[in-house]
């Protein structure tokens, strides 16, 4: 039933992205993790086997009670814990709607011990959403400015697919969004449409080596202890470029 529901989403690739790169990267995470913006922390099961505990902390705790949700409520801005209290944050599409992203990020150094491990996912093509409090869409380039300015190094960078994913998805998502919750014959329509643009979207996706457009990323950072660093680049699945940093 589960499986079934994920398959008819009409945010699918974005979704199946998201916890790709959240499972690829969870072995580095370790000891006590911290889950900002973490809902009823979805990738609990990615993270559990790497990690002694799992924290949670969001704004609000979720409506149903059956599922799992924060321990603690507060800000990503200003975090109520004490200096390097945590191994390792994840922090998954909150940085978009927070006003200001670098404190966030300075906090996430702050909480972290030293050699604590970071991982953040950005979008950088998706529609405005959980409005009045959607701000920002990430490049590369701002990623990693905002993480240095934090005091981190960058180890890896991946991009949630290309040209393909991206427009495939947003048709997908506009379509249900525009009729995919009316009467149910048309809704049974829609679903299905979605689900088999989102097919040819991969399809599509295999033939973009550049990834110049994307989803969004996600980023594994090491909180620093001096700068200049190597930065890694997945492009798309299994093409990997290594650049050195400028002040190399």
């Amino acid at each position: 039933m589960w499986r079934a529901k994920r398959m008819l989403s009409p945010a699918r690739l974005e979704e199946d992205g998201i916890r790709r790169q959240v499972r690829r990267f969870a072995v580095r995470l370790r000891g006590n993790c911290l889950d900002v913006g973490c809902r009823s922390k979805p990738y609990a099961r990615e993270i559990a086997p790497f990690v002694e505990r799992h924290y949670g902390i969001d704004l609000v705790r979720p409506r149903n009670r059956a599922t799992r949700g924060p321990e603690v409520l507060g800000s990503a801005l200003a975090l109520p814990f004490r200096t390097a209290s945590f191994d390792s944050v994840l922090c998954t599409q909150v940085l978009d709607d927070v006003p200001e992203p670098l404190q966030a990020l300075k906090e996430f150094a702050r909480i972290l011990r030293s050699g604590g491990m970071l991982l953040v996912t950005v979008p950088q093509s998706w529609g405005e959403h959980d409005l009045p409090h959607d701000y920002w869409r990430f490049t590369e380039p701002g990623l990693r400015m905002l993480l240095t300015a934090a005091g981190f190094e960058i180890e890896a960078v991946d991009r949630r697919g290309g040209v393909g994913i991206v427009a495939f998805e947003r048709l997908s998502a506009f379509l249900y969004y525009s009729w995919g919750k009316g009467f149910l014959p048309l809704r049974i329509v829609v679903v299905a449409a979605c689900a088999i643009i989102q097919l040819l979207g991969q399809a599509v996706d295999l033939l973009d080596h550049t990834r110049a457009d994307t989803l969004g990323y996600a980023v594994l950072a090491k909180r620093a202890s001096n700068a200049g660093s190597g930065i890694t680049i997945e492009r798309g699945f299994g093409r990997v470029e290594t650049r050195r940093d400028p002040a190399d």
